[in-house]
């Protein structure tokens, strides 16, 4: 494969989720476009107005963090960081308290034909 035809990784792990919220833009055309100019730079964002969280919370590295802001404003977004309610820390504490089940590790069968998990 030649390298024009690799496809495009982008960073970071998690998607950034922009709004009229969280940048400086009045409309969601012009967020809209931003995203697609940050994605042309390798940026994993996209548009959400339901789901609004700290841009910060996308990043693992603090240099790609400074990275993506200094790509912002290379561009003219205007990076805002929206005040903090109860419901997004309710709604993070959520995502994070999601208790998985662990699946039964065993099994028995009683005399009577009845199965017991454990």
């Amino acid at each position: 494969m030649s390298k024009d035809t690799l496809p495009k990784r982008f960073r970071p792990e998690r998607p950034i989720y922009l709004s009229k919220h969280n940048t400086g833009f009045k409309s969601e055309a012009e967020v809209l476009l931003g995203v697609e100019r940050l994605r042309d730079r390798g940026w994993l964002c996209c548009y959400s107005a339901e789901k609004i969280k700290p841009i910060h919370l996308s990043f693992n590295d603090t240099a790609e963090f400074s990275e993506f802001k200094k790509d912002c404003s290379a561009l003219s977004i205007k990076l805002v960081a929206p005040p903090i309610t109860q419901e997004m820390i309710q709604d993070l504490d959520f995502e994070s308290n999601v208790i998985i089940k662990p699946e039964s590790n065993k099994s028995v069968e009683d005399p009577s034909g009845k199965i017991h998990i454990e």
